[in-house]
Order: structure tokens, then C-alpha cells, then sequence
């Protein structure tokens, strides 16, 4: 497996170190599919999603899917012991420590970030969702109380902070223990990292992924409950280079701008066309979600294609 790196800068305004790689040889295992209605993490099946509510605010859903172990173990065995490093002025170190995970990620560029997480950060989580529990949408009796069926059985949440962290890991696989000897080593002075990936897509309107938990679950509710700003290696597929290539197609006459006084595009020969890196695919969450969440899906997902 090769790499190489391009540029290494600290950014002042919150301490973040930053290197930037390319993967060449990974195996694709593990890759963030996206849409503009939302992104899900996959590890050779879906873990986590997360789509828009779709109702005119910054509204999300979140669903977990059953556990995988096969996952968990990928990351038990490869790091551990340096995860209470300190790597804001080794992010060599980082990279070399993380390395033999690469070998799952999608071939491309890279950036691997340490920093310490904004006070305002968050972690979204729920327990997975469970289709056998669910025979009909009679159990829960249609619109309850005026709230609708997709609301009662998936839990939303609207995220402020560009630190916002999606869990991978579902609630009840989590162990309190584990969280409490955490919160005793935190409380120590000690301050293990978590790992986070990210995928990065439009430069133009900040369409970026979400922030997808890989590891660290445990320490990132101990984080929360003391009330702590987590130290964050986070690795982002660079995909901006696949949407310039895409907006700068070669049948596209001249630079495309928006005339902000008739609200109507200058070049009405530029054409919109589907990004073919956004691959959300609906057909392989399917199987793993209530109805009515796949229709809401497929409802916007159709409005989204009109645009």
C-alpha cells in the first residue's frame, strides 16, 4: 500500500493539525454514500443513516442498524494503544498509528485531522431499529396524537455545531462500565482520542457528510457526561476534486452564474445533471427500514431529482 502527502499545516484558530494522503490500494470496505436528502455509513452493509426531515427546518432523522461485530473488531485490535496520545504537533504519528485501517477505506484523497472538538459539539445516537417488532403500522395506530407515523418510530434531531458526531454503534450495545472506567481515566487526566470520517463533496455550498462515529463510542459518552470537549482524529475522503470535474464539464459553454436581479441562470445552456459520486442507494436500505421511512425517502429523493 502506498501514500503520499501533499501539505501539513496547523490551523490557529483551534489548534487543528492537518495532513493530507491519498489511499491507492484500499479495498472499498468501508465508504460514505450520499445524496443532497442525507449520507449513510456503510461497512460492507449500512450502519448508520441519516436524511432530512424535509420540513422546512434543519431537521434530521437518524436510524442505527442492528449491530455488526465484524466492524467493532476491525477497530478493537489495530490502534488501541495509542489512543491516549497527545498529536497536535505529531500528526505523522497519527497517521503512522492509523495506517493499517486505510486498507478498508476507498481508494482517494485524503485529509487526517487532530484537533480538540468546539464546546458546542453533540453525539446523535439511538438504539437500532427492529423490523420484527414492527408487524404492521397498526401497532402504532397511524398518526398519533397528530405526530406522524415516521416521527413516532424514528428519532430526529437538528444539529448547530460543526461538530456534530453520528454513533455507528447502537445505545444498547454500549456498556456502562466501560463508560465509567472511561469517565475514571478522563477524570485522571488522561484524554483519548475518537476517531471520526467525514466525506467532503461541494465546495460551493458546503455539502459535506455527516461526521460518522468509526470508534471511541464509549469515550465520547463519557466526554458528555462530564462535560469535556473530546480530542478528534477525523479522516475526510476529499471528493471535491470529482464535483469541480463535474461542474466544470467541457459542454458547458461558459462559467455558470446566477443573475440575483431576474432570479434566473445567465447560461441557459448549463444543465444540471446528477452527480455520478452521489450514490445513495435505496435499494440497499430497503431491506433494513420500516415502509414508511423508505417512502419518505423515495418521496424526496424524486423532488431532489427535479432539481
Amino acid at each position: 500500500m502506498s501514500f503520499y502527502y501533499i501539505i501539513m499545516v496547523l490551523r490557529k484558530d483551534r489548534n487543528e493539525e492537518t495532513m493530507n494522503f491519498k489511499i491507492e490500494n484500499g479495498q472499498g470496505i468501508l465508504t460514505i454514500k450520499a445524496s443532497h436528502l442525507g449520507d449513510y455509513l456503510v461497512y460492507k452493509r449500512p450502519l448508520s443513516l441519516i436524511w432530512g426531515d424535509c420540513a422546512g427546518s434543519i431537521g434530521n432523522y437518524i436510524v442505527l442498524l442492528p449491530y455488526s461485530q465484524e466492524y467493532r473488531d476491525e477497530f478493537l485490535t489495530l490502534y488501541q494503544e495509542g489512543i491516549y496520545k497527545d498529536y497536535s504537533h505529531n500528526i505523522e504519528g497519527l497517521e503512522k498509528l492509523l495506517s493499517p485501517l486505510w486498507k478498508i477505506f476507498e481508494n482517494g484523497d485524503y485529509v487526517l485531522e487532530y484537533y480538540t472538538a468546539t464546546q458546542d459539539w453533540s453525539f446523535y445516537r439511538d438504539t437500532s431499529i427492529d423490523l420484527l417488532n414492527v408487524k404492521t403500522k397498526e401497532r402504532y395506530g397511524g398518526n398519533v396524537e397528530g405526530m406522524k407515523l415516521i416521527d413516532k418510530t424514528t428519532y430526529g434531531f437538528y444539529s448547530y455545531s460543526e461538530d456534530c458526531f453520528i454513533a455507528t454503534q447502537p445505545t444498547e450495545k454500549l456498556n456502562s462500565k466501560r463508560i465509567r472506567y472511561f469517565k475514571k481515566e478522563i477524570k485522571a487526566g488522561k484524554r483519548p482520542f475518537v476517531l471520526v470520517y467525514r466525506n467532503n463533496y461541494d465546495p460551493i455550498n458546503d455539502f459535506i457528510s455527516q461526521n460518522y462515529l468509526l470508534d471511541g463510542h464509549h469515550k465520547l459518552m463519557a466526554y458528555q457526561e462530564l462535560g469535556i470537549a473530546p480530542p478528534i482524529a477525523r479522516v475526510i475522503k476529499d471528493s471535491r476534486k470529482l464535483w469541480e470535474r463535474y461542474i466544470y464539464q467541457p459542454w458547458v459553454p461558459e462559467p455558470f452564474f446566477w443573475n440575483y436581479d431576474t432570479a434566473e441562470p445567465t447560461n441557459w445552456d448549463y444543465e444540471m445533471e446528477r452527480p455520478t459520486f452521489w450514490n445513495f442507494d435505496i435499494e440497499e436500505l430497503r431491506p433494513h427500514l420500516y415502509p414508511w421511512q423508505i417512502e419518505h425517502m423515495e418521496q424526496h429523493l424524486e423532488e431532489e431529482s427535479e432539481w
